[in-house]
């Protein structure tokens, strides 16, 4: 009996020891989770002790802390979180401030650098795999013009953030440098070789090519925000800032520049082109947490697009968009489009857009009953050319025949409702018949 009880008591006091390390482990734990939400939302979501650390020092310290849990070794006592680093002078011990920061040696300096300032990748994640290679000059090209081996005088070190999904790491380059013992050039500086560096589209940027061109293709090419690029590269421990994705969208905008200039050049040439324009939000800086409407252009031949944004909707930024499109050109029913024929633009309206007024007034006016119809009938005529898979010349025989009295009714029946109904809206009624483009919508 008194062998069991003491086996109780044995039981009793260890259970207690680990009730008291989990409680310990619990509150650090707790601490780790104030740090981080700190790190994320800022200083006014928690009350914190001000500790200097990121994100990334923070999930190293956890992954320790499993570590050491994990091992079979009875566990050290675990230490509170040392107070603000500022309350204690630099030069005095930890040992003359608390008894509780006396078990915690004393805070140092964070390997990171502050917010904003430039750092190396490997600095700022530290989590993150470290894939390093050396690009050197053959020995046979590192002599100098005299044939006397070069001297290694240095290396120049660059890391890039390459993402790759579903691989996130850190690729670093290292190219040594080598200088002439004896060789000196006419500014009294020794000759010196190695491997170029190569430029890079975001230049004393931390993001490698791919990584550029990636953020620039989500987001153009499939709709991908960039808020959420930035979100999937934390879940794979790369928390970027917004600005390090604007400065590669625009780097990659002034690389791109001279392509978009030749893609407007060979639009001008097209024999028809449509225009268009679209609605996006800019952040105005006079304007507070709200964002004003600006129109972004699109010029296209059905092949290739050419963009133009403007800081506003006025009309005077039209002459701007088709500067040198002396051809065809279909656009909607917007006013500002009108003064492209004192530039040398011949317009041509857009089937659809001069449907929609009087397909929305069809069920009450017996006249847009019958504008709606004759305008599918040209419909009918170009359904038929798709079905026969008409050539061009084909398609156009079958304009001229077909289409061509319909268009001439359109122009006779318009004239009438603009006598009919004078001025309505404000406008005559302007109509301009263009056979050799496929009217646009769906019946």
């Amino acid at each position: 009996m008194t062998d069991e009880l003491e086996s109780l008591r044995a039981e009793n006091a260890r259970l207690r020891t680990e009730s008291a390390q989990q409680r310990e482990a619990i509150a650090k734990l707790q601490q780790y989770v104030r740090r981080l939400l700190r790190g994320r939302f800022g200083r006014a979501t928690e009350k914190l002790l001000d500790i200097p650390a990121t994100d990334q020092q923070v999930i190293a310290e956890i992954a320790a802390f499993f570590a050491a849990d994990c091992v079979d070794t009875p566990a050290a006592p675990i230490a509170p979180i040392a107070p603000i680093a500022a309350a204690t002078p630099p030069n005095v011990d930890a040992a003359g401030a608390d008894s509780a920061v006396s078990a915690t040696p004393p805070a140092t300096k964070p390997t990171t650098a502050k917010r904003g300032s430039r750092q190396r990748p490997s600095v700022a994640f530290p989590l993150l795999e470290i894939r390093a290679r050396t690009l050197d000059l053959p020995e046979s090209e590192r002599l100098d013009g005299a044939g006397k081996p070069m001297i290694a005088c240095g290396d120049h070190v660059v890391e890039t953030l390459v993402c790759s999904p579903p691989e996130v790491f850190i690729e670093r380059v290292t190219y040594p440098r080598y200088r002439s013992a004896d060789e000196i050039d006419a500014a009294g500086r020794a000759t010196t070789a190695g491997v170029p560096v190569p430029e890079r589209i975001v230049v004393n940027g931390m993001l490698a090519d791919i990584t550029a061109q990636a953020i620039v293709i989500g987001k153009f090419a499939d709709a991908l925000p960039a808020n959420r690029t930035l979100e999937i590269m934390a879940r794979a421990g790369c928390r970027l800032s917004g600005s390090v994705v604007d400065a590669a969208i625009a780097a990659m905008g002034d690389l791109l520049a001279p392509l978009a200039m030749e893609i407007r050049n060979d639009l001008r040439t097209a024999t028809v082109v449509g225009a268009d324009a679209a609605i996006m939000r800019c952040r105005d800086p006079k304007l507070r947490r709200t964002c004003r409407r600006t129109p972004i252009y699109t010029i296209t031949d059905g092949t290739q697009a050419w963009y133009h944004w403007a800081p506003d909707e006025t009309h005077a930024h039209v002459p701007n968009v088709i500067a040198g499109f002396f051809r065809w050109l279909i656009t909607d029913g917007w006013a500002g489009w009108r003064g492209a024929t004192s530039i040398g633009a011949r317009l041509a309206g857009c089937w659809a857009h001069a449907r929609r007024p009087y397909a929305q007034i069809q069920d009450s006016d017996p006249d847009a009953v019958t504008m709606v119809r004759l305008v599918h009938d040209l419909y009918a005529i170009e359904q038929r050319a798709d079905l026969e898979n008409a050539s061009l010349d084909q398609r156009a025989h079958l304009r001229t025949t077909w289409s061509k009295p319909i268009t001439e009714r359109i122009r006779l029946f318009a004239h009438g409702l603009n006598q009919k109904h004078p001025g309505a809206g404000g406008n005559a009624v302007h109509f301009t018949p263009l056979l050799l483009v496929r009217p646009k919508g769906n019946f």
